[in-house]
């Protein structure tokens, strides 16, 4: 493996057949997930072309994505789990992004980065990431400090009375942020999702239906990157000599904002940091006390039954938390 992620470099029959793979794929996806094609699904831009949608044909409605609709609307779940109301996205592939060609979008409205907090959408500025550990089972720090030089390093006793999480709390002008599928419409201007919030805000409902959508997008980047992926395309240059200094990546990840920071002296790693989307996610409080953006979500949800309280459970998987970042064991003898 090599930085990057490339594991190999793809022979023409192992493009063609990741492209037969991707044909398959879309096919599954508009027969099963949308019950209409990708150019069906692209004029809908509205609440009410979304109920039009559903009422047009039987397969709209019998699909995953209308039963999902309709199952959301039904159990309230258009109605919980709306958090603070700011989303952080670190964009997609320059590749992805200029799938406007055959969705019919501009370049930047696919992927695109930024910082939004409510109707208000800033460009992104890495240097308005920090990190709190106020209430994270580390050794404290002033404040939120920039990753590039945050520390990571693991303290609990068990006898702290305000730490209670080993998730960090990254935060953007020092205020949390939600990040992934939804964060990435609100942000690029989807105008759907754009309608949807303006109609019942952040919720439940329309976190999930923004990641069930979200591969129609992709499909259609994806189409168009192996289209122009030649057969002698060169995946790997060896780097040469590693010059001192920092490094960043920023990324939309499957869950949402990845980032990973790096401080190289003598061509060695001197410090790395992560940030991971399930960080952002599911932070504790920071510094100021301020809820992470899965516990602000929960805030105000009515449980029917405390001893089975799935409204919780809606809440929380909403944000596809891969919680085994935050899961440690330690050594305490």
């Amino acid at each position: 493996m090599v930085p990057g992620g490339v594991t190999a470099a793809p022979s023409s029959g192992e493009l063609l057949q990741c492209r037969y793979l991707l044909k398959r794929f879309k096919d599954w996806y508009e027969q099963r997930i949308l019950g209409c094609s990708l150019e069906r699904w692209f004029q809908v831009k509205s609440v009410s072309d979304l109920d039009n949608w559903l009422e047009e044909k039987k397969s709209h409605r019998d699909g995953e994505l209308g039963f999902y609709i309709r199952f959301a609307r039904r159990i309230g779940l258009d109605k919980i789990g709306q958090g603070h109301g700011n989303f952080i996205s670190f964009g997609l592939f320059e590749s992805i992004r200029c799938a406007a060609a055959t969705t019919g979008k501009a370049a930047n409205d696919l992927g695109a980065a930024g910082f939004a907090q409510g109707d208000l959408i800033m460009d992104l500025n890495p240097e308005n990431i920090t990190e709190h550990v106020s209430h994270s089972w580390f050794y404290d720090q002033p404040g939120g400090q920039h990753p590039f030089d945050s520390a990571t390093r693991p303290y609990a006793t068990g006898q702290e009375s305000q730490k209670y999480s080993w998730a960090k709390a990254p935060r953007y002008n020092n205020l949390p942020a939600e990040t992934g599928p939804l964060s990435e419409a609100i942000i690029s201007g989807d105008p759907l999702v754009k309608s949807l919030m303006q109609s019942d805000g952040p919720s439940v409902m329309l976190r999930e239906l923004a990641r069930l959508i979200r591969s129609a997008e992709l499909i259609a980047g994806m189409e168009l990157c192996l289209m122009r992926t030649p057969e002698d395309a060169v995946f790997y240059e060896p780097p040469g000599p590693i010059p001192d200094g920092r490094g960043f990546g920023l990324l939309d990840a499957t869950r949402g904002g990845l980032s990973h920071w790096v401080t190289i002296e003598d061509e060695k790693i001197k410090r790395y940091q992560i940030i991971t989307p399930t960080a952002w996610n599911a932070s504790p409080r920071d510094s100021d006390g301020t809820r992470g953006p899965c516990e602000e979500a929960l805030i105000g949800t009515k449980v029917q039954d405390l001893s089975n309280p799935v409204e919780v459970g809606h809440v929380i998987r909403s944000f596809d938390a891969c919680l085994f970042c935050t899961v440690h064991v330690m050594d305490l003898s």
